[in-house]
């Protein structure tokens, strides 16, 4: 689509991403919450999280980087992406066989042999996975955000309904299970429904060698980002026990459910822009700084704001028996807050092609975050690794630029520092500001409190926005997906213009 204009097709799937991000970001929220509080106990949460963890694992390998190489294929033919798609699915049915099979001793490696019946049942989910995901991601690169956007979204309250209608029973593991299993079937249907005309029988095996090369790496990109997904859940398992890792699970799930989905789509829709451009340098650097400033502006004050509110937001949200999760989930709310600033690498390095640059951040990262979690969970249980967590994070921004920033983009160490320093320092002001008014709410009611809290938060940053960056405030207008507000933000931004 050489004639294609790039920002107009971005924008036009603002508002369909916007619908995404919203609604299945908050039903997930909602869906850990009501478990949390009323029906899973966290040893039920960290015995799914330990099978999930193993399941990520061996996604790895089954999903053989052709997701990635489609968003990456801009111009694929369609026996080539016939071809890679039934591969796809071989691989996944394989894995799933395999799975199934060896649940027994997988589970004794992850310490629990409860996993056994749980690890069987979820090994459906590669299989599932391997259909549906790369017709998601040829809508993502086709920019058909529709599509994608309703699969997720319809999905997520499908899967939210069946786990809560099993929980109510009392069995906590499986409703989780069957849950994320009836989450994942649906999205498999829809996106089999409006993408099956893009797969054929054809098989193009001239393309076969270059896709071998390509997913190689990106096969061992890939693991290492599962390991610092999920050392984390493996260590505490490891060396304290399911009820830590639960703790952990339903702490970072609060953060990063939104995060996945606010980021994942952000992520799927600048990927497709990045590679359009891949051979013109200048449109790409700008492209991606300014995509990673924007992100960074709604990402720091939302962490921020979240750690300095969690000893109301916890309580309020999971029960005050889960007042041990506050401060996991304030170092967590940090250590999210350095991870958002080398988030759009993985869209940059695929972009481009250059899968080799993505796995020098995650191979450095992934023996980091093994040692910070196993030390953390010995010394500290789950807050101890949500301080390993911290410590990796602010690590890895120095290796980020010079290992995936400069050597895709070149020289470019001002432009990196000025997309994440001005976001931060406007939301450690206005963090310190939500701090001050919340000693002085102390002995208030606390619903009073954190509305009062998150309202002076909002006004503080919106104004640091508007006064020292004005340019960002006209760019978010411009995305803004609705007309009405697209008019009100156009105002004040045309105001700011004059």
């Amino acid at each position: 689509m050489p004639s294609l204009d790039l920002k107009q097709a971005a924008k036009a799937g603002a508002g369909w991403v916007t619908l995404e991000v919203a609604s299945s970001g908050l039903v997930q929220v909602t869906r850990i919450a009501v478990l949390a509080r009323f029906f899973v106990s966290p040893e039920e949460f960290g015995l799914v999280a330990l099978a999930t963890a193993a399941l990520l694992f061996i996604g790895a390998f089954s999903a053989l980087g052709t997701v990635q190489y489609f968003l990456f294929r801009t111009d694929a033919r369609r026996d080539v992406v016939s071809g890679l798609f039934w591969l796809s699915v071989a691989s996944g049915a394989l894995f799933c066989l395999l799975t199934a099979l060896g649940a027994g001793p997988l589970a004794a490696l992850l310490g629990d042999a409860r996993l056994v019946g749980p690890l069987r049942l979820l090994s459906l989910v590669l299989v599932i996975d391997a259909v549906a995901t790369p017709l998601m991601a040829i809508f993502i690169r086709d920019f058909q955000y529709k599509y994608h956007a309703i699969a997720e979204t319809a999905s997520a309250f499908a899967g939210t309904g069946i786990t809560l209608a099993i929980a109510a029973t009392g069995d906590g593991v499986w409703a989780l299970v069957v849950g994320l299993i009836g989450q994942r079937a649906l999205r498999m249907a829809l996106a089999l429904w409006w993408g099956a005309r893009h797969i054929g029988f054809s098989f193009s095996t001239a393309e076969l060698a270059r896709f071998v090369r390509f997913t190689g790496v990106t096969i061992a990109e890939r693991l290492a980002g599962t390991i610092n997904e999920r050392a984390p859940h493996l260590c505490l398992g490891w060396l304290q026990n399911a009820s830590q890792v639960g703790l952990f699970a339903v702490t970072s799930n609060l953060i990063t459910v939104p995060l996945q989905y606010f980021m994942s789509v952000a992520l799927l829709m600048v990927t497709p822009v990045f590679a359009r451009l891949q051979k013109e340098h200048a449109r790409l650097a700008s492209a991606y700084f300014v995509s990673l400033e924007l992100t960074l502006t709604i990402i720091a004050p939302a962490f921020l704001g979240l750690m300095v509110t969690a000893p109301l937001v916890v309580p309020m949200v999971l029960g005050k028996g889960w007042a041990a999760a506050v401060p996991t989930l304030q170092y967590l709310c940090l250590s999210f807050t350095f991870h958002a600033i080398y988030f759009f690498g993985a869209g940059l390095t695929l972009g481009t092609g250059k899968m080799k640059a993505a796995f020098a951040l995650t191979g450095m990262q992934a023996p980091a975050i093994l040692i910070a979690s196993l030390v953390g969970a010995k010394l500290g249980g789950s807050e101890g690794v949500a301080v390993g967590q911290v410590f990796v994070s602010v690590a890895t921004v120095l290796p980020y630029y010079l290992f995936v920033t400069r050597r895709v983009l070149g020289p470019c160490l001002p432009s990196f520092l000025a997309s994440f320093t001005v976001p931060f320092a406007m939301a450690a002001a206005m963090a310190v500001v939500v701090a001050l008014i919340a000693g002085l709410l102390a002995e208030t009611n606390p619903y009073l409190s954190l509305g009062v809290e998150i309202g002076a938060g909002v006004a503080v940053y919106a104004a640091l926005v508007l006064t020292f960056r004005p340019r960002l405030a006209r760019e978010i207008a411009h995305f803004l997906p609705f007309d009405a507000l697209g008019r009100i933000g156009r105002r004040y931004t045309a105001a700011l213009r004059a």
